[in-house]
């Protein structure tokens, strides 16, 4: 007689694997949804995009409305530059999301001109 080979186990009965944590893969700590990881895990150059499009929406806030179309043109210049696919959020738009409140108030109090037409594009609707 022949050696029967030893029966693998039913698809239901072997070993259920282990969970993946989104949050990290191989001990790497990955962006969410909900954004980078944490601010100690971000780059310099990562730091330098999230401190400039802070800086932006402080400028909106001030009274100066001088300040106001440059703030704008650089926040749209910062997110079209790391635009390059759409397979994912871009990283200004993750920095931007804590601000998204603040930039809605902002556009309310805004006075009339270019500077809220051009803040308000696809906003109303």
């Amino acid at each position: 007689m022949v050696a029967s080979k030893a029966e693998k186990p039913a698809p239901d009965q072997q070993q259920a694997k282990k969970p993946v944590d989104e949050k990290t893969a191989g001990g790497k700590k990955m962006e969410t949804d909900d954004g980078p990881a944490s601010a100690a895990d971000l780059s310099e150059e990562d730091k330098k995009l999230q401190d400039d499009l802070n800086l932006c929406v402080e400028r909106l806030r001030e009274s100066d409305s001088s300040l106001y179309m440059p703030s704008l043109e650089t926040m749209r210049s910062l997110i079209r530059a790391s635009t390059t696919s759409m397979t994912s959020v871009p990283k200004p738009l993750k920095f931007m999301r804590p601000h998204y409140a603040t930039m809605k108030e902002i556009y309310e109090k805004m006075p009339a001109g270019p500077a809220k037409a051009s803040l308000g594009t696809g906003w109303e609707g």
